[in-house]
């Protein structure tokens, strides 16, 4: 994704997890699920630029794996985005709003 708003309303939003088809890349836009909560399937995970998570509904972003390119900023507007996966590169990643700041671990985290 590089820019306009993806909504995610299904656990398969993206297709089948596999080899061909394994990663969700955001390069920057926006990331929503119209649901009330919505588990995504384990993606494999890059985020190359900074984007924003709406929140109409909560959104897991699943177990998969995230690398980030670079320090990221991650605006949750609204609602809970958790990223269950292990996020590495040694980047830190900070949410705009200063209640919602947080450094993103090894471990599950959740930001509301």
């Amino acid at each position: 994704m590089n820019s306009g708003t993806l909504v995610l309303n299904s656990a398969a939003a993206l297709g089948a997890v596999n080899a061909t088809n394994a990663n969700l890349k955001i390069n920057g836009g926006s990331i929503d699920t119209a649901q009330a909560t919505t588990t995504l399937n384990n993606y494999l995970q890059n985020w190359n630029g900074d984007f924003t998570f709406v929140g109409s509904g909560n959104l897991n972003m699943g177990t998969g794996g995230v690398t980030l390119a670079a320090s990221r900023t991650v605006t949750v507007s609204a609602n809970t985005l958790t990223i269950g996966g292990v996020i590495t590169d040694g980047c830190f990643l900070f949410q705009s709003d200063q209640k919602r700041f947080g450094h993103f671990g090894a471990e599950r985290r959740q930001y509301l």
